[in-house]
């Protein structure tokens, strides 16, 4: 029924009523439907947003199931983490990949007759080498910075820090450059890996180009360990011209063990060669001198020991032990 039909009723009743209600009806009729219009608005804006949350919610919902492979079971998030996390000696001991702009020594001399001597007072074993030094890390060795006419510059990754507070890249000053090297310890190139123990080297001559951050072995031409691997993958360290080896062996060391044979130094040689053939190649030749001692003045034979006894032995002298 409509307001006219109503309105007709009224008329039929009562005159005076008929034009009050007429007058009432067709104003209020109107005013209903806007109401009624502005209602049903509101409610079609709120089912709107109600459907396009729905929506919302569903693709989000969709996306996270076709995700669901990758996603852990419960049992298995809290270990993710710490199997994510590399440990950072473990990183070091991966082979170092060379990129395709890597800068190496312009030329690398692996059978150098030169023999260095050294201050007595550089003849240190571990302990002392430890305590005496401004930081022990293990690098790896990156670009060839630059060289003078005693020896050359070459920028270096820190792997991990046994003592000193290190950036993460510092420049190690060798003893060597491109007319000489000491005898077989040629240049380092890109990925040589190394436990090196450090003093700051702030000694510029005039004329040669400065570093930032730069380091020297602590002995002369050594204070370096090389990294490698036998065949079952096992790590060992070689100090190739033995004058870090050369003191009175301390108390503290005699965890320590020289590891060296025949077999054992062939497959650490075939490890290195992988990566740098003219260290490989010195090596060697340590290992066919019949007097090494002789030929090394001042120093001492080819050592090798287990790379877990002696980062067991450096923590050791963190703590203090």
């Amino acid at each position: 029924m409509n307001a006219d039909t109503i309105i007709d009723a009224i008329g039929d009743i009562d005159e005076e009523l008929y034009d009050r209600s007429a007058k009432n009806l067709r104003t209020a009729a109107p005013k209903a439907k806007a109401k009624a219009l502005v209602f049903s608005s509101k409610h079609v804006l709120r089912i709107a947003i109600a459907a396009a949350l729905v929506i919302v919610i569903g693709v989000g919902l969709m996306l996270t199931s076709s995700a669901k492979g990758d996603v852990l079971p419960p049992a298995q998030i809290e270990a993710a983490p710490a199997e994510a996390a590399k440990d950072p000696v473990k990183a070091w001991m991966e082979p170092a990949e060379i990129p395709a702009d890597a800068v190496f020594a312009p030329v690398r001399k692996p059978n150098g007759q030169a023999h260095g001597c050294s201050n007595p007072e550089y003849f240190l074993g571990f302990v002392s080498a430890f305590e005496k030094a401004d930081a022990v890390c293990l690098v790896t060795v990156e670009d060839w910075l630059s060289e003078c006419m005693f020896c050359t510059f070459f920028e270096a990754s820190v792997d991990k820090v046994y003592k000193g507070e290190l950036p993460e890249k510092i420049v190690l000053r060798q003893e060597a450059n491109s007319s000489f090297s000491m005898y077989n310890t040629p240049l380092f190139t890109y990925g040589n890996k190394l436990l090196v123990f450090l003093n700051v080297w702030d000694d510029w001559d005039e004329g040669v180009q400065r570093h930032e951050n730069a380091y020297v072995m602590m002995t002369y031409g050594t204070g370096y360990l090389f990294y490698a691997q036998d065949k079952a993958g096992n790590d060992y360290l070689i100090d190739q011209v033995g004058e870090i080896s050369s003191a009175t062996r301390e108390k503290k060391e005699a965890k320590l063990t020289d590891q060296y044979s025949t077999e054992l130094i062939s497959e650490l040689i075939e490890y290195i060669d992988k990566q740098d053939g003219e260290l490989a190649k010195s090596i060697e030749l340590f290992t066919h001198d019949t007097d090494r001692l002789q030929n090394v003045p001042q120093g001492a034979p080819m050592r090798v020991y287990s790379f877990e006894d002696m980062d067991e032995l450096l923590n050791d002298l963190i703590k203090g032990e």
